[in-house]
């Protein structure tokens, strides 16, 4: 090879050298700070719809517990019959709120595990969820917690055995004057949850 040939060559190499050094390292930066942000911006984003389904359970736990202490305060003193009773009048109010607020079923329960009374009327209408085919469903398991603890409590989402769907169970005492009246039930599908997510 002449001479003249590889010193065109020893002074192209010394040349791209530093060029491709430099185009590695300017990708490989690009590259990095390519993933911080898109890294951020998942974090920020994960952020938010914590922060949205936090203040969703918030309004919903609200929701009930508002609920819950109106009806104390309604169906105070009132034995089982005439509770039953007053909640089938209430049933228009009962409709209107699970509409308004997208639950699907409301329940009163109670404190021996009876449902007394249900919207939708299926198939624990008028059973203990104390019995053995209730005892371990998701509103069974939910119903003995709050009235071991008298409290307001908000299950994990769970099959609903009677719509096979995923739901989320909401429950509180329904109480007057520290003696205990009933336990209010509420269903939520899947769907609001759903809406919170899948909003941008």
């Amino acid at each position: 090879m002449p001479l003249r040939l590889k010193l065109a060559l020893s002074y192209l190499m010394i040349g791209l050298i530093p060029v491709m050094a430099m185009a590695f390292t300017v990708y490989h930066q690009a590259s990095q700070a390519l993933q911080e942000q898109t890294l951020n911006a998942l974090e920020a984003v994960a952020n938010i719809k914590q922060r949205q389904l936090q203040d969703n359970w918030q309004s919903r736990h609200n929701q009930l517990s508002t609920l819950a202490s109106n009806l104390g305060t309604s169906y105070a003193g009132l034995d089982a019959v005439a509770l039953i009773s007053t909640a089938n009048y209430d049933r228009p109010i009962f409709e209107n709120f699970i509409k308004t607020f997208g639950y699907r079923e409301l329940k009163l329960i109670s404190s021996e595990g009876n449902v007394l009374f249900s919207v939708l009327r299926g198939n624990d209408y008028q059973q203990n969820l104390n019995d053995p085919a209730w005892r371990d469903t998701p509103m069974g398991r939910l119903a003995r917690a709050s009235l071991d603890g008298q409290q307001t409590l908000i299950s994990d989402l769970a099959n609903n055995p009677q719509t096979g769907e995923p739901s989320q169970f909401l429950i509180a005492p329904v109480s007057s004057e520290g003696e205990l009246q009933a336990m209010l039930m509420l269903e939520l599908p899947i769907d609001p949850l759903n809406s919170v997510m899948q909003t941008r």
